[in-house]
Order: structure tokens, then C-alpha cells, then sequence
């Protein structure tokens, strides 16, 4: 598995990130609990399947790895706190029908990276 990793991490970043919103759209529009297990699934394999790709990218610049942990663990969290309180203005402001569409602007941004 790790040289196909290493041979299409921007794939690995777009599929991952595509897989997450698509996971977060078949959560909103579910009817039923079953579609919404399938979506935590879903979600759970794109947040997981992308970790590899900024680890990989890390590793192939091997003369500041310790700096480059150290950023890409800061640039994480901050990703996350920002994601939590961007999150928790939609929900606040517009209501839970917003994170689909939140989700896909993100999916665009990543995907033009």
C-alpha cells in the first residue's frame, strides 16, 4: 500500500476530502438511521485515508523533519479549532442544512490546491 500512497498523494488528499463531503451530504439528507451509519463510515475512512498524504509529503524533505512535524501538527489544530468554531456559527446562524454545503465549498478549495 505505501508505494501507491507515495505515487498519488494528491488523489489520495482529493478522494479523502471528497469522500467527507460526501459522507456529511448522505448524513444531512438521510430519512432513516441506517444511511446516517453508512455516513459515519464514510466519514471516518475519508478523515483516516487522507493522513497519510501530508505525513508522506513531510518525509520526503528529510533535512527539517523535526520543524515540519512540528508545523504540521500546529497547522492541524489550528485546522481543527478553526473547523469547530466555523461550524459552530453555521450551526448557530443558518442551521444544520449549511454543513453540506459548507463541506463542498471546502471540497472545491482543497481540490484547486
Amino acid at each position: 500500500m505505501g508505494p501507491r500512497i507515495d505515487r498519488r498523494l494528491r488523489l489520495l488528499s482529493i478522494g479523502s476530502a471528497s469522500l467527507v463531503a460526501v459522507a456529511a451530504i448522505l448524513a444531512v439528507l438521510a430519512a432513516s438511521p441506517a444511511p446516517v451509519f453508512v455516513a459515519v463510515a464514510w466519514w471516518g475512512l475519508g478523515w483516516g485515508g487522507g493522513r497519510p498524504a501530508p505525513d508522506r509529503r513531510r518525509r520526503r524533505h528529510r533535512g527539517a523533519v523535526d520543524a515540519a512535524q512540528a508545523v504540521l501538527v500546529t497547522l492541524g489544530n489550528a485546522a481543527m479549532g478553526v473547523g469547530g468554531v466555523v461550524g459552530g456559527v453555521l450551526l448557530d446562524r443558518v442551521g444544520s442544512a449549511s454543513f453540506p454545503w459548507a463541506c463542498s465549498c471546502s471540497w472545491f478549495r482543497c481540490s484547486r490546491w
